[in-house]
């Protein structure tokens, strides 16, 4: 195979939040699902199970989070930053950005600034302060804010082709 049309990464199966219908959870309730190892993999273990010679081969990469937010992973930075040094056509993240501080949120803007290809970052936020609590359960939205703004602030947006 010389080339790998799309690859989907789950890189942490921990999450801030509890919505409602999400795959970790059993029915609808906050209570995680049995048998979902909790964790996530640090840049040592991605760096050997995705090595040069298989990410080179891929074209679209994304971290969406169905088992979890790739925003708790401590080494979401450091692998976005391994990942600079590809060409991909393009990568995207999905996280609900309510985890963490700022200066998280802006070191990993910093990284994705790095990637000589187009980064989509996909903050998904469901309706307003006085809403999005109620399907993103357990996020803060004075955190929230504070973390999307504090990405935004360094970011530098690469345009698709």
């Amino acid at each position: 195979m010389n080339k790998i049309d799309y690859l989907h990464i789950e890189i942490s199966t921990l999450c801030n939040a509890a919505c409602p219908c999400c795959p970790r959870f059993n029915s609808n309730s906050p209570l995680v699902r049995e048998g979902l190892d909790l964790g996530y993999i640090d840049i040592e273990k991605f760096k050997n199970w995705f090595p040069p010679e298989v990410l080179s081969r891929v074209k679209k990469l994304t971290f969406c989070g169905n088992h979890g937010d790739p925003g708790t992973n401590p080494d979401f930075p450091a692998i976005v930053e391994y990942l600079s040094q590809f060409n991909f056509f393009n990568f995207e993240f999905h996280t609900n950005g309510g985890m963490k501080k700022p200066s998280f949120w802006k070191k990993l803007a910093h990284a994705c600034n790095k990637c000589n290809f187009p980064v989509r970052p996909i903050f998904s936020i469901d309706g307003l302060e006085d809403t999005n609590h109620i399907y993103r359960r357990n996020v803060n939205w004075s955190s929230l804010m504070d973390n999307v703004k504090a990405f935004i602030s360094v970011f530098e947006k690469k345009e698709y082709l």
